[in-house]
């Protein structure tokens, strides 16, 4: 009984530490979610989300990248009303574990949300909404052919009768994620994306929405910026400039896409993708003229 007491005394003052050193990072202006947001990532971790090779993507996870990168980030490009969490389906369906109930868990929180089943299968619960419209949703990477884009792939890991939504490129940016620090309560952390890898697949995003989606576009366009600029500063653009030539080497498609997206940033974002792609050759031993969206640079 001493032993148990003694554990507990070091449990309950390891976590005081963190809330306090959490409370002060967010007194120092580093960005941490809204109730909603922190709640929900604080009962998909507890639910073991992340133990099972999920990933954060979306804004949620972009509000880590200021905390990775040691700058601060703008306020602007991270609010959001959805919580997206990728997973691949090979290891959906092959990890030895799996999570009881994921609405259960999010009941925890909010007991008004409620599965949504694909319109496409509609024995699959692929996202849970709430009566005010905060969504959470899984997602997984398209790896074959297109007819399966935005399709429903069954996830046994997380949970009986959960389905993930398919979508292209999202291998992309899940691939090598790395681990990270919600500052909601005592911190939680998190696994997400590359801040590297993110940029670029936020190009990648804009370019593919519907033009009607004018909001969305301007603020995939803004994050990718955002971050890009964020790499310059701390003497990392050779990064971003990595990430690309990976994304560039992976098809004629990508490489469309990238080009079109590139050249609808602003023109000071585009000066320092450029750099970005000159430096990561060079240090590559490269031709940057196999990899710039401008030849005429």
């Amino acid at each position: 009984m001493d032993k148990r007491v003694q554990r507990f005394e070091r449990v309950k003052s390891g976590y005081r530490e963190r809330r306090q050193l959490a409370t002060k990072l967010r007194q120092a202006g580093m960005p941490s979610p809204i109730a909603i947001e922190g709640q929900v990532v604080q009962a998909l971790s507890k639910a073991g989300m992340f133990r099972l090779r999920s990933v954060l993507v979306g804004s949620v996870a972009f509000q880590t990248y200021g905390g990775l990168l040691g700058i601060r980030l703008p306020d602007l490009s991270m609010r959001t009303d959805d919580i997206d969490v990728a997973q691949y389906f090979s290891i959906s369906q092959q990890i030895d574990d799996k999570i009881e109930d994921l609405q259960q868990a999010l009941n925890s929180v909010d007991e008004s949300f409620s599965p949504v089943c694909h319109p496409n299968e509609p024995k699959l619960v692929a996202s849970f909404r709430n009566k005010t419209g905060f969504k959470v949703e899984v997602l997984t990477p398209n790896r074959g052919a297109e007819e399966y884009e935005y399709q429903c792939a069954e996830m046994p890991a997380l949970g009986p009768n959960i389905g993930a939504q398919v979508l292209r490129f999202l291998d992309y940016l899940i691939h090598e994620p790395v681990s990270s620090l919600i500052l909601y309560d005592a911190g939680i952390v998190v696994t997400v994306p590359a801040p590297e890898r993110y940029a670029i697949h936020k190009l990648l995003v804009a370019i593919s929405r519907p033009n009607t989606e004018t909001t969305k576009i301007a603020k995939d366009r803004r994050q990718a910026s955002d971050l890009i600029e964020a790499f310059q500063e701390i003497g990392r653009l050779h990064d971003v400039g990595l990430a690309w030539m990976d994304a560039w080497q992976r098809g004629n498609a990508w490489k469309r896409r990238l080009r079109d997206s590139a050249l609808r940033l602003e023109q000071a974002s585009r000066e320092m993708l450029k750099s970005a792609i000159i430096e990561a050759c060079r240090v590559d031993q490269k031709s940057p003229d196999n990899y710039l969206f401008d030849k005429t640079a």
